[in-house]
């Protein structure tokens, strides 16, 4: 069981770094494009959606029954990372608007998906 914690923990630092690294990319892209504010939540839930695929992807290479169920996991606690430094920083706590709503959607989807390839 702390085995399987500290991978889980190791993971979702690995996805966190991760995100940082795709949202810059992201965000040189959108400005080197010149692309429209309006289109950057795409570019983040895709960045979330893809993160937390890597994560489910590498978490199910780990374990060897209910992968899905462990990349929703994943994905679930990745989005509670992501929520809780929105509240540090933002501290509105708004989590059923939309674009939060899509994020936990992406974060659950890409985490499950990953962890069935995995």
């Amino acid at each position: 069981m702390k085995k399987e914690l500290v991978t889980g923990i190791k993971t979702i630092i690995f996805m966190c770094i991760s995100t940082l690294m795709l949202l810059l990319a992201v965000s040189l892209l959108y400005y080197k494009l010149h692309i429209s504010d309006s289109k950057i939540a795409v570019g983040v839930v895709l960045v979330y959606f893809v993160t937390t695929f890597i994560g489910g992807f590498i978490y199910g290479k780990i374990k060897e029954k209910n992968k899905y169920l462990y990349g929703i996991i994943i994905g679930i606690v990745y989005f509670a990372v992501l929520f809780a430094v929105s509240m540090i920083f933002k501290g509105d706590g708004k989590i059923w608007e939309p674009a939060a709503l899509y994020a936990l959607l992406s974060c659950i989807s890409g985490g499950m998906i990953g962890g069935m390839l995995g």
